[in-house]
């Protein structure tokens, strides 16, 4: 969803340009100009993340504005990561690197909202669910004119990855699991590398399930502005999400479990 900025939207981005980085004024002549000169009441604010309100101005920057002050106090965090990223991980796509400091209070803006720009990347969003799945195509990218995709539409190159907020180093099956919410779960075999990522992405995408449950009892108190979930349809959407989860480790644990006495098997607890 996207709206027009509000005042606070254009104040943190106005108190953000005057804080460019040096390291970004070194790398690009034009930046302090294109800052200095930017329209950002003209800008475009996306609403769909979910820690952050991005306000997006073509060609200048995307200013990135906290939901929360818990989200605000990691905003620097996570901009020290894109400009290592963006400097040392020689990536073969563009990261939103930060253009100026990370502005908060103590720069004027009220208590608990911080900002920052960061580096415009050009481009759009791979159409759900279409495309290939093979690990070097992923579901953000810039159209290409010539050739096709696997589902006989326009080829697409990626161009930048932009939302770095959950990155971590951690479980890889978490990448094939959150591919196949965007191609299809039932992709979600061709997309992992082995059938044990497979497996474990599967039950990722279980714990996503228990995740979407939870985020949509928070929006059942009547201090929530947000309207109250779709239960049926939400259920059932997720619910043999939770059961597939339960079938892999059901599996996995049969494979794995160690061997046992006859006593031993008699008094375990058997799966579900």
């Amino acid at each position: 969803m996207a709206s027009a900025p509000t005042p606070d939207d254009v104040a943190a981005a106005c108190t953000a340009t005057a804080r460019p980085l040096a390291s970004a004024l070194a790398t690009d002549d034009g930046l302090a100009r294109r800052l200095a000169e930017a329209d950002w009441p003209a800008g475009v604010v996306d609403e769909g993340g979910q820690f952050h309100r991005v306000l997006v101005l073509p060609g200048v920057g995307a200013v990135r504005i906290p939901r929360t002050p818990e989200a605000a106090a990691h905003l620097s965090d996570h901009m020290a990561t894109l400009k290592i990223l963006g400097t040392t991980a020689a990536l073969p796509f563009a990261v939103p690197v930060p253009l100026t400091e990370v502005v908060g209070e103590a720069d004027g803006l009220p208590a608990g909202m911080a900002a920052v720009v960061q580096e415009y990347l050009p481009g759009e969003a791979h159409p759900s669910h279409t495309g290939e799945v093979r690990w070097q195509r992923a579901p953000v990218g810039n159209r290409e004119g010539d050739g096709t995709d696997g589902d006989g539409g326009d080829r697409w190159a990626l161009t930048g990855i932009l939302d770095w907020d959950l990155a971590a180093v951690w479980d890889p099956a978490l990448n094939p699991a959150y591919l196949a919410l965007w191609h299809g779960e039932d992709k979600l075999e061709a997309i992992a590398r082995d059938a044990d990522e497979a497996l474990r992405g599967r039950v990722w995408l279980g714990w996503m399930a228990l995740e979407t449950i939870y985020d949509a009892s928070l929006r059942e108190g009547s201090t929530s502005d947000t309207p109250p979930a779709n239960w049926p349809k939400l259920l059932r959407k997720v619910l043999p999400r939770v059961e597939r989860a339960t079938e892999a480790l059901c599996r996995w644990q049969a494979e794995h479990a160690p061997a046992t006495s006859p006593r031993s098997r008699r008094i375990g607890i058997s799966p579900g």
